[in-house]
């Protein structure tokens, strides 16, 4: 159903300086990126805690054995999820799974803030806790986000969307110190809880504002399989499309957590030696600067790339070719740093990677359970986002214990290890890039825009104002969910004369043509949609002297 007579809202008007719109959509996307900030800003709040509250309970080791825990929960927990939502969370009432989670979720925070005002040890359970909350629940968000926007309008809307995760982790992080001095630990942990309460209603709320045109379809209910608990990890294990996803998120995080460690190597050695020839004050000062810095420029790149650029890769490589980008990166990151082997270079290729792993790679992966069906985006997404990320993390873990305790592997050994690793990534990439075109082209057919309404000719006097807008009506899109932008080019391919001006955003022209003008120009208007077909019309300006009109 496509929405007519409809113009941009002045928030509608903003957005569209990151994306794609389409009248009517604005609320819907503000909500749930606020949503997002809300869902991130208590992570972070929680986030600052962990470390803390586990080093004061055991060693640097138990983190370790704390993350492998995770891994191994994750298991178990999987199946749990999975029969929750075919039992009650496959119905129509999109938010249910999402209510339920975070419910649940916000009742843990409520346990473990009255454990730590009774004085319980609550450390290690809270880090393996933090670690399953993190990829579930932001897993189950964007499964719900996927099932409220249809394949269009979710590519071209997510990247926006994503835009508030990224600023509720920022504003999370810098809020965190300040809380925690007033609130103290298990304050924070109830004001997280109470966070995570408003949620489902937000997201419940923003999808309902979704237009018919940019919402996903409706489906029927379905009775849960047999044995629908083991679904999760066969669903995954049986669905190309899907097991590429989870080898491709293993991959990638294996490569990244390898190149942190690279990175931490040279950091260390440039500490050490700034120590010894009194270069800094001490090796923990030196470190402490160098990663906040690190850690500020790689989350304003991401930042900067998610709000204008990432919707923009989307459009000219697809969301499939978007998962590209960050793997040849990697190879030609780690590849510099083998030939140049330099903490500066070293700092500027994780610098790029992060920033692109946290808003390209990151608003891709969310963007190709698109196509999928409902199970797949619930249960496959929260399965490959859950325990398939967080074998990643022990995979690596497992991988540098090997490397440095029995192959007894230098720095560089891992650089090349890191490219062998990014190489896989990027061949796995590809895959998914021609299995999502195939999904995509099932899911729906690309049709290029029509014209549907000619533009009438427009008579303008010489040396006076003329406004008019194009019709809504003038060219229509077949394929639901997609949206228009509009440009304007002389026929003869001269370049406009600075008395016609056109806003795409409104589809109107101010034309002011001096008092000598005279005589017509054929302009052609130019509709495209956002994967680059078009359609266009032509309409006169005639130009005439003020007293013969």
């Amino acid at each position: 159903m496509e929405v007519r007579h409809q113009e941009f809202s002045p928030l509608e008007r903003l957005l569209s300086l990151f994306t794609r719109m389409r009248a009517g959509e604005g609320w819907s996307v503000v909500l749930l990126c606020a949503d997002v900030f809300l869902l991130m800003f208590a992570y972070y709040l929680l986030k600052v805690l962990r470390d803390p509250l586990i080093l004061a309970e055991g060693s640097p080791e138990l983190k370790s054995y704390a993350t492998a825990a995770q891994a191994g929960l994750l298991l178990l927990l999987v199946p749990v999820f999975t029969w929750l939502y075919h039992h009650n969370g496959h119905t129509r009432e999109r938010s249910r799974m999402l209510q339920w989670v975070t419910g649940f979720f916000s009742i843990n925070l409520v346990i473990f803030a009255v454990c730590g005002y009774g004085s319980v040890s609550v450390g290690l359970a809270f880090y393996i806790w933090l670690g399953i909350f993190n990829v579930m629940v932001v897993a189950l968000f964007w499964a719900f986000a996927a099932d409220s926007y249809n394949v269009k309008s979710g590519q071209r809307l997510f990247a926006v969307i994503a835009v508030g995760g990224a600023l509720g982790a920022w504003a999370g992080a810098k809020a965190a110190g300040a809380l925690n001095a007033s609130l103290g630990p298990y304050g924070l942990m109830i004001l997280a809880a109470v966070l995570l309460l408003l949620v489902a209603p937000i997201a419940k709320f923003g999808q309902s504002l979704i237009p018919a045109a940019s919402a996903a379809r409706q489906r029927d209910r379905k009775p849960p399989p047999d044995n629908a608990w083991r679904r999760g990890f066969s669903l995954v294990l049986q669905d190309r499309y899907l097991l590429l996803i989870a080898v491709f998120i293993v991959l990638i995080n294996w490569v990244n957590s390898t190149g942190e460690y690279i990175l931490a190597s040279y950091v260390v050695e440039a500490a050490e030696q700034g120590a010894r020839t009194g270069e800094f004050a001490s090796e923990q000062d030196f470190m402490t600067r160098f990663y906040a810095d690190y850690v500020a420029w790689f989350t304003l790149a991401g930042l900067l790339l998610q709000l204008f650029l990432v919707s923009r890769l989307f459009r000219w490589f697809g969301v499939g070719g978007a998962m590209l980008i960050l793997p040849l990166v990697m190879v030609a990151s780690y590849g510099l740093i083998f030939l140049i082997p330099a903490l500066a270079i070293v700092r500027l290729g994780m610098i790029a990677e992060n920033s692109i792993n946290y808003s390209v790679q990151n608003t891709g992966r969310h963007a190709l359970f698109l196509p999928l069906d409902r199970e797949a985006k619930y249960v496959g997404k929260n399965t490959i986002d859950t325990f398939f990320y967080r074998f990643g993390d022990l995979i690596y873990g497992a991988s540098v214990f090997v490397g440095v305790t029995w192959m007894a592997m230098g720095v560089q050994q891992f650089v090349l290890f890191n490219i062998l690793l990014a190489t896989g990534a990027l061949a796995v990439a590809a895959a998914i890039r021609k299995s999502n075109k195939v999904r995509v082209r099932d899911n729906l057919s690309n049709e290029p825009p029509v014209v549907a309404a000619p533009i009438p000719d427009c008579v303008a006097p010489a040396g006076g104002l003329t406004r008019f807008r194009l019709s809504p009506d003038t060219f229509m899109d077949p394929d639901v969910g997609d949206a228009l932008s509009y440009h304007v080019q002389s026929c003869d391919g001269a370049p406009l004369p600075n008395w016609i001006r056109f806003d795409g955003l409104r589809r109107s022209f101010i034309l002011k043509p001096p008092p000598e003008q005279q005589g017509v120009m054929e302009l052609e208007v130019i509709a495209r949609d956002f994967d680059g077909l078009q359609a266009k019309t032509r309409f006169r300006i005639i130009v005439e002297n003020a007293e013969s009109l």
